[in-house]
């Protein structure tokens, strides 16, 4: 068998890259959902959105922690295995982020959901006071619109991170093969590289 990779580096680019990344984040969350912003100038509704408080961050910052170390180290190995088992590089390069990414987002995507909704729905107000505010969002929304509604908006949020990650990993696979890489600490790198950049 061949040397299985460390993901360690995966996990470690991939908390970085998310706790750093969460402010933006919040801000482009708030943006796209409407929520009332007080600021008049693009620069200063960025602003009051980017700052605290963060409201579930924590689940934020480990779920998108855990989804990318997944797909990229995920997508690594899932490479590694289908040209060894004869797969042409473009398949080899495509086929593991596109799975890996929906599977992580459908996983996700409940805490996604709760996390959006305590960055200003009024609905959720009672939650901002709870220990677990995520876990009291996903409660309110399994007892007042059903399950269904722990998972809404899933195909729009594959349809939106899918294609990034096959575009980010092909991009790394193809500048591996481009740069032949003997170096498995450079090759790590450049996985860690296009790992932040893709966030």
């Amino acid at each position: 068998m061949a040397n299985a990779a460390d993901p360690l580096p995966y996990f470690a680019a991939s908390a970085v890259s998310s706790l750093v990344t969460f402010p933006v984040w919040k801000a482009a969350t708030i943006g796209q959902s409407g929520y009332a912003l007080t600021a008049e100038s693009p620069l200063g509704r960025f602003l009051e959105a980017a700052r605290p408080p963060y409201r579930g961050s924590f689940v934020v910052v480990s779920g998108r922690t855990w989804a990318q170390a997944m797909i990229f180290f995920g997508s690594d190995e899932g490479s590694r295995w289908l040209r060894r088992c004869g797969w042409s590089s473009v398949w080899a390069s495509c086929l593991p982020p596109l799975l890996i990414s929906a599977h992580v987002q459908v996983a996700n995507q409940p805490f996604v959901r709760s996390s959006v909704m305590l960055q200003g729905d009024p609905q959720v107000k009672f939650a901002h006071s709870s220990h677990s505010p995520n876990l009291a969002v996903l409660q309110y929304l399994w007892r007042t619109k059903g399950l269904r509604a722990l998972w809404l908006g899933t195909g729009v949020s594959v349809l939106r991170t899918a294609p990034k990650y096959v575009a980010a990993v092909g991009a790394k696979d193809a500048m591996e093969e481009l740069l032949a890489q003997d170096d498995q600490t450079m090759a790590s790198s450049v996985a860690a590289l296009c790992q932040a950049f893709a966030s």
